[in-house]
């Protein structure tokens, strides 16, 4: 339709382990995710839709708020070593299938 947008699609959340770092592996073998919150999850979710396209300043800030969320809200947070996109995508998966679970 005209003037009508269409979401993009979300990357895919799902690697295949050996292509994940092992810090990135272990660390989401382990996190908790029952204290992320809605919000959280669909800023997380514009984020992942955006990054590609977001100008450098706003994609760092945005990386920096949702890694200082994540070391609030998941459990253990996520290492440094890990990329924000990782942690991010690596936590929402998490928090969707946990959200599906119940």
């Amino acid at each position: 339709m005209w003037g009508r947008k269409r979401k993009p699609p979300l990357p895919a959340l799902d690697r295949q382990p050996e292509e994940m770092p092992p810090a990135l592996r272990e660390w989401s073998q382990a996190v908790d995710v029952s204290r992320v919150t809605e919000h959280t999850a669909r800023e997380a979710e514009y984020y992942l839709r955006h990054y590609r396209r977001m100008m450098p300043t706003a994609r760092n800030e945005a990386e920096f708020r949702l890694m200082a969320i994540l070391a609030v809200q998941a459990s253990p947070p996520p290492p440094v070593s890990i990329a924000p996109f990782d942690a991010v995508a690596t936590v929402l998966g998490a928090f969707r299938e946990r959200r599906d679970a119940l």
